[in-house]
């Protein structure tokens, strides 16, 4: 508005200026009355800028803090309490077999408890005052760990091969000059065992057995019956082979015709038992078998008919 009203002066003094014979100095100029502000000449700027107001940030939500993994306080390893060994209490005969399995027993055991042998005159009575924990008695009243045949030997030369059961029971509690009661694995070559109703010890049913079984208390009695498994397989005998031996044996004359007859169990008939229950059987065959032939120029000639074969 204040630059309009200037051109417009502006553009009448230079019009009026302009006129021949103009005495400008005689003009008047108009005065222009306004109520406009005067105008500043000074150079201004095209715009002002707009003042800048500081924005405050907003304030938003704090993020949730962020899990710290604090390091594990380095402690002192505490060491548990080994549980006390369990007491076997057993007469001193089995100490020093049993001693031995028990060592191995306790390196490879899986119930972590481990077991002491000691030796007792009564280990029932050590189990009943609190004194052992298990006691090895000879019973079948428990868990067991030795069932083995008792054999009624007599030396080898004696003409004398079995007895019955109630023979054997009256032995057994009277005792006998000839007889000695051994466990059937330790019978010496110089003994023979006799026969019990016609049985052998190592025959089922035979009568006369040695059973040995552990008992305990109701607390330890899962680690007494694991110990009594692995005993059990630790103290059971070793396999048993049975051999028998005869001297010569021929089969000719009355022998050979009972055998041309067809009576070819006639000659063994009498030791049929012992020869068929060993599991070797050892003799020497002293004739011919066969029915062609010369006798030889000799004081004895012998020829068993084929069937003796």
């Amino acid at each position: 508005m204040k630059r309009s009203i200037f051109s417009i002066m502006l553009l009448t003094v230079l019009m009026v200026g302009c006129q021949p014979g103009t005495q400008l100095n005689r003009m008047a100029v108009p005065t222009v009355m306004s109520s406009a502000v005067p105008i500043d000449p000074s150079p201004r700027p095209l715009s002002a800028s707009p003042t800048t107001v500081p924005i405050e940030p907003t304030a938003s939500a704090a993020p949730p803090p962020v899990p710290t993994v604090s390091e594990p306080t380095a402690t002192a390893a505490i060491s548990p309490t080994p549980p006390r060994e369990l007491i076997l209490a057993l007469p001193a005969q089995w100490h020093d077999p049993i001693a031995l399995s028990l060592a191995e027993y306790n390196n490879t055991s899986v119930s972590g408890r481990h077991w002491t042998a000691t030796a007792a005159d009564d280990p029932a009575s050590w189990l009943s005052a609190g004194s052992a924990d298990a006691a090895l008695i000879q019973a079948d009243s428990g868990f067991i760990i030795a069932d083995e045949p008792l054999a009624l030997t007599v030396p080898f030369t004696i003409e004398w091969e079995g007895i019955s059961s109630e023979e054997g029971q009256r032995i057994l509690a009277d005792g006998h000059p000839l007889v000695t009661v051994v466990k059937w694995e330790a019978i010496t070559p110089q003994e023979k065992a006799l026969r019990v109703d016609g049985m052998m010890p190592d025959q089922q049913g035979y009568p006369f057995r040695e059973i040995w079984s552990i008992l305990s208390s109701d607390e330890y009695a899962d680690e007494s019956g694991q110990l009594a498994a692995r005993l059990l397989e630790d103290l059971r005998p070793g396999p048993l082979v049975r051999a028998a031996a005869v001297g010569d044996i021929m089969l000719d004359r009355s022998l050979g015709y009972a055998i041309s007859q067809g009576d070819v169990a006639y000659p063994f008939a009498e030791l049929l038992l012992p020869l068929s229950s060993a599991d070797i059987t050892v003799g020497n065959l002293e004739s011919a078998l066969g029915d062609i032939g010369e006798p030889a120029a000799k004081r004895y000639t012998f020829r068993a008919p084929p069937q003796a074969a």
